[in-house]
């Protein structure tokens, strides 16, 4: 079969009503409401059998049908439909369920293509009543007498056990079928419905701490060791967080379900600093850049306070927000996290025995003679944030640097020179209410260097490569990474040189002085390009 994209089509065959632009397909059963997916140009089944019903236990359901819709739909990926099929019970019930499917012209499946992950989401422990009805003898003590009591959310009597080996075997060969597939994360939520300490296990031989592991080692076996695997533990109804799971899973949450922001994730995130990129990845759940109440577009402060802290203290960024409704600041904003950290080191809270409610100042040393700072301003008032640049740490919460030295402290997000300063010095800079803002630290050399950028909040560390001083030519040169249709600027001090001539290996370049005596090199190129430049003085 040779697939070609073509205009999207919504047709209705007997009991059945499809979607398809002819790379992929889907198909629903008006009658029984089982839907299908179709990928016409791999010529394979994406899914079948799925079910869109529901399990009312012991009550009765009302009578109900299934009712379909189709909407042109044209916005920032294209033109297409959305089919939208309703789940809709009689007697004045409401609306049980809603299900829209959106196939753009000539778009294929190509999450992967896009540089996307396939990705979802598993409850631990929370079986369905049709699956504990067919496997009864794959439920804890082989008993499902209690399947339809009320109980706590997601806190059922009924759960499965993860070491029967029965149910182990077929776990596998989802995990596998899964992998096959293309699937490459998965979201383990309510991770504490698998916490067992009443026993009940089919092996005698599994605790409460191995059996849960297990959940997660079955899916680590299958998936592979590139999988990304997320585990949920907020130690909800009484159950305890632990690093059991290190060495298995990627990434813990450490904050409740909020599209807010607020010093104390941070404070969560920034004490594990040991163990974030290390052991485990952390981050405080997805955030949105709208206020949750007025749905206006957060201040700019805020903004950039939220993706200073989670981007460069957590281990990932999760985006309430999707990129069709933000603005051009907001996506200019969020562009200058990437590429994210991924070093299996963290920025540390070198304040956090100076009995502060919350941390105020994490370093992340890059070499002996440059760091990255941010300070974070916690109160809901203007503060001065202060930390001495040299001293013993512990004691002092110092930045860490040579007490006979002299740096740069440049500010990233409001592109300014802070000044210079002595490493016997203090550093004291006034932040906003709740705002934290990050910094470069270079040591001051004797010949020309750069002290930041305006592409990453790292200020080089992403962006720049084999950046040196060539003593015996007197030239400054070093290799970019530049984005089309963005200037690329990249702040340098000069230290005595003068008369610099810019050249590039593609793209355009020119060289302007600012008023505090540093030199911004400007390069521009029209598509993403590593850009190989230099000064000669």
């Amino acid at each position: 079969m040779n697939a070609q994209g073509k205009e999207v089509e919504v047709v209705l065959s007997e009991d059945t009503v499809s979607i398809s632009n002819g790379l992929l397909g889907f198909d629903f059963n008006l009658k029984n409401g089982t839907y299908a997916g179709k990928d016409f140009k791999g010529q394979r089944k994406v899914f079948t059998g799925a079910r869109f019903s529901i399990d009312a236990g012991q009550w009765k359901l009302p009578k109900y049908s299934y009712m379909w819709f189709e909407k042109f739909v044209s916005d920032y990926l294209g033109k297409g439909k959305t089919l939208n099929i309703k789940h809709v019970p009689s007697e004045g019930y409401h609306l049980i369920r809603n299900l829209k499917i959106t196939l753009y012209e000539n778009q294929p499946f190509a999450v992967k293509e896009l540089g996307g992950i396939p990705f979802t989401y598993f409850q631990c422990s929370l079986p369905s009543n049709d699956f504990a009805v067919a496997h009864p003898e794959w439920m804890l003590n082989n008993d499902i007498s209690l399947l339809h009591a009320e109980h706590r959310h997601h806190m059922p009597y009924v759960k499965y056990d993860y070491t029967d080996p029965g149910f182990q075997e077929y776990t596998l060969n989802m995990w596998k079928r899964l992998r096959s597939e293309g699937m490459q994360g998965i979201k383990f939520d309510y991770p504490e419905s698998a916490w067992i300490t009443d026993g009940g296990f089919e092996d005698k031989n599994y605790t409460t701490t191995s059996a849960y592991r297990k959940l997660f080692e079955l899916c680590r076996q299958c998936l592979g060791p590139d999988a990304f695997i997320h585990e949920r533990n907020l130690g909800e109804y009484g159950t305890p967080r632990l690093d059991v799971t290190a060495g298995i899973v990627d990434l813990q949450r450490v904050w409740w379900d909020s599209s807010h922001f607020e010093p104390e994730m941070a404070f969560r995130m920034g004490l594990r600093w040991y163990k974030n990129r290390v052991v485990f990845n952390y981050y405080p759940d997805g955030k949105s850049l709208y206020d949750p109440k007025t749905k206006e577009p957060l201040p700019e402060i805020v903004r950039r306070t939220l993706l200073t802290q989670i981007g460069l203290l957590s281990g990932r960024l999760e985006l309430a927000t999707s990129f069709g409704s933000m603005t051009e600041q907001m996506k200019h904003d969020l562009t200058r996290l990437y590429p994210v950290l991924r070093e299996p080191k963290s920025f540390r809270p070198v304040d956090m025995l100076q009995s502060k409610k919350h941390p105020e100042v994490y370093v992340y040393n890059i070499d002996s003679a440059w760091s990255q700072v941010i300070l974070c301003n916690n109160e809901k008032e203007e503060k001065f944030i202060s930390a001495p640049l040299s001293g013993v740490q512990y004691e002092t919460g110092s930045l860490g640097m040579k007490q006979d030295k002299s740096y740069y402290v440049y500010d990233f997000w409001n592109n300014s020179l802070v000044g210079i300063f002595r490493g016997k010095e203090k550093l004291n800079l006034k932040l906003d209410e709740y705002q934290s803002l990050v910094y470069s630290v270079h040591e001051v050399k004797e010949r020309p260097q750069f002290i930041s950028t305006n592409r990453h909040m790292m200020q080089g560390y992403a962006e720049l490569d084999d950046v040196h001083w060539d003593e015996k030519e007197n030239v400054y040169l070093g290799k970019a990474d530049v984005i089309g249709g963005e200037t690329m600027e990249i702040v340098i001090a000069s230290n005595g040189y003068h008369n610099p001539k810019a050249k590039v290996s593609t793209g355009s370049v020119k060289v302007e002085s600012t008023t505090n005596g540093l030199l911004l090199l400007k390069i521009d190129c029209k598509t993403n390009k590593s850009v190989k430049w230099s000064l000669s003085f």
